[in-house]
């Protein structure tokens, strides 16, 4: 009897042990994704200092996949005071390339080529639906602002017998995405 009441004790310690070895196990492991997350958000905010955007961008993917982590322990004032950082950076982030690629389809004749527009869309894309669809709508609107002018409904050319006019443009539009702009867009946005 006495030895069962000794094995009951040492099975009971036993399981306390186990208990608190997984707890200083996923300790240990918060604390290391936390360090992660600090270094990650300050290298984040030192690509985009620099304009890195590529780097911001796979950065910016692991600073997200941390942050899902933290998702339950939100209410933790460090981790609240990260994720606002992190969403200042991707304001700033967004403000950036959405700035760049304004800045090159602002014009009339332009190039994907040379510029930096495919890193930016990388940053655009891990900044999510919202800032992909603003960025695409942006880029259509300047190049539907030509047919717009010349095929207005109260002009000659704006009739419905002008329907082979209208397909000869639009062939050149999409001939010159393919050729010049092309690269500045991510090939799974369609």
């Amino acid at each position: 009897r006495t030895a069962e009441r000794y094995v009951g004790e040492i099975t009971s310690d036993i399981r306390g042990l186990d208990i608190a070895k997984r707890n200083v196990a996923t300790t240990i492991v918060a604390l290391r994704r936390l360090q992660m997350l600090v270094s990650s958000v300050y290298q984040l905010e030192q690509l985009c200092a620099d304009r890195n955007f590529r780097d911001a961008a796979s950065a910016l993917a692991a600073i997200e996949a941390l942050l899902a982590f933290f998702a339950p322990h939100s209410a933790i004032h460090v981790v609240l005071q990260l994720r606002r950082h992190v969403v200042d950076l991707k304001q700033r982030l967004a403000g950036m390339a959405g700035g760049e690629f304004d800045r090159v389809i602002g014009g009339s004749k332009w190039s994907a080529k040379g510029t930096h527009l495919g890193d930016a869309a990388l940053v655009i894309d891990a900044l999510g639906a919202d800032a992909r669809t603003h960025l695409v709508d942006s880029y259509c609107t300047a190049q539907l602002r030509d047919y717009r002018r010349v095929f207005r409904a109260a002009d000659e050319a704006g009739q419905l017998d002008n329907v082979p006019r209208r397909y000869a443009w639009f062939r050149r539009v999409l001939r010159e995405f393919t050729d010049e702009h092309a690269d500045a867009f991510l090939p799974a946005w369609h």
